[in-house]
Order: structure tokens, then C-alpha cells, then sequence
């Protein structure tokens, strides 16, 4: 749209009551301001009929845009959000977290490439108020320590339905691992992991991983280890025996 149409576009999507998936994605290219951009969430917020939300390489996709567009996640029951490559500050994330817990809908979440830090325990705390959540995919957003240990409880919630996990290139090492491993202890619901790029984790954490998957409660059917060279010959012994 030209200049002062983002406004309009909005409302008219706002208006629109066949829509399920609106994709927000920016080019490097497109010439937009902040102020725009937020105009045209404002519209879009009084939507009744989106499920999927989607933006990749937004720059302004962050804690102002979450706050605007509650109403669409609760009044939309919304069941997949996707946010890629945006670098989350403290308060974007604490945004996010605020409005994830709003609603509590979620069956597919992508927070991918985003950088979170810190403010990941509080956007997995929230997610865990997602009974639903099915698909969760953190792949390089740096969930740090105290996001795995937010994962870890997550895991092991009694009411947790979550089948898909993606963890690939999230810097885990050997203490994290480990917090890993105890929400993957004892769990029913994991399908599909990808631990994928996490060459920081050594063979203790490894072992770690693969014990707790050893457990008779697991379900696990796919499992993804590319790009970790640290996976000692232990390690695989402790692999081979969990899939025995």
C-alpha cells in the first residue's frame, strides 16, 4: 500500500470474516514505518476469523504489536503463531509472554530465530498455559538456561499433549543438557525431537539425554542429532540401548 493506506488495509482485513491465515512478512526492501505498521495491527485486531498468525523478518513485529493484537489471539481462539527472525529484546519478550497469556489456544508455536535470551523462561512459562500446544520450534533463539528449565517442567506437566519439539542450534551445553533430560525423564507425549547443531553439549550431557529416553513411558518416534560431533562412543551406547 501507499503511504497512509496501512491503516485501511487493516480495517478491511479487520472486517473480513473468511480469512484463517494472515502472513505479515516484510521485505528488506519495503517501506513502512513503526508507526504504520502498528496502525495496520490495530485494524486487524477486531478479526474474527484468523487462526495463523506468521511474520518473518519484521522489524517492528515486537511488545507494542503483541499488546495491540490480544483481542485477534483471544477472540480468534488462535491456534498458530509464527514469529522468525526478529531479535527479541527484554521487552518484546515480556510482551509476548504477557499476551500468550491471554489466551490459551495455541497448537503450533515457531518462535525461530528470534534471539529471546533471558525472556525465554517467560514465553515458555506462557506457553505452558497452552493445553493444546501440540508443536513447539525454538530452533536458534538462544532459550538459555532458564528456558530449558522452563522446557523441562513444561515435559513433564500431567496434562501436557506436546508431540513435536524443536531445539536445533539453541547453544545447549552440558548444564542445560542436563535440565533438558530431566523434563524428557518419565514423558509420554514427545513423538519428534530435534537436538540438531548443539555442538556444546559433550558426552556426559549426551548421556544425559539418552537416558532419560530409556524410560518405558517414552514414545519418542523421531529423533534428529545432525551436526553434533561431541557424541562420544559412550554416548551412543547409551543411544543404542534406549532404542532397544
Amino acid at each position: 500500500p501507499d503511504d497512509g493506506d496501512w491503516g485501511r488495509l487493516g480495517v478491511a482485513i479487520g472486517r473480513n470474516t473468511h480469512l484463517r491465515e494472515l502472513d505479515c512478512s516484510l521485505l528488506s526492501g519495503d517501506k513502512i514505518t513503526k508507526r504504520d505498521f502498528n496502525k495496520f495491527f490495530r485494524g486487524v485486531a477486531y478479526n474474527r476469523s484468523i487462526q495463523k498468525l506468521c511474520s518473518c523478518g519484521c522489524r517492528f513485529f515486537g511488545g507494542e504489536t503483541f499488546n495491540i493484537l490480544v483481542p485477534l489471539f483471544k477472540n480468534n481462539n488462535s491456534e498458530c503463531l509464527e514469529i522468525e527472525e526478529y531479535e527479541l529484546g527484554r521487552e518484546d519478550t515480556l510482551s509476548l509472554a504477557s499476551a500468550l497469556s491471554e489466551f490459551g489456544t495455541l497448537k503450533d508455536c515457531r518462535v525461530v530465530d528470534c534471539k529471546m535470551g533471558d525472556g525465554a523462561r517467560e514465553i515458555i512459562q506462557a506457553l505452558a498455559g497452552h493445553s493444546d500446544l501440540r508443536k513447539l520450534d525454538l530452533h536458534a533463539s538462544g532459550i538459555g538456561r532458564d528456558g530449558c528449565a522452563a522446557l523441562a517442567v513444561l515435559l513433564q506437566k500431567p496434562d501436557s499433549k506436546l508431540a513435536v519439539l524443536y531445539l536445533s542450534y539453541n547453544e545447549i551445553d552440558e548444564e542445560t543438557a542436563a535440565i533438558l533430560a530431566t523434563g524428557l525423564t518419565g514423558n509420554s507425549t514427545l513423538q519428534e525431537l530435534d537436538l540438531s547443531g548443539n555442538d556444546e553439549i559433550t558426552e556426559a550431557g549426551w548421556q544425559a539425554i539418552f537416558t532419560a529416553l530409556q524410560s518405558p513411558s517414552c514414545r519418542l518416534e523421531k529423533l534428529v542429532l545432525r551436526f553434533n560431533p561431541n557424541i562420544s562412543d559412550a554416548a551412543v551406547l547409551s543411544l543404542s540401548q534406549a532404542l532397544t
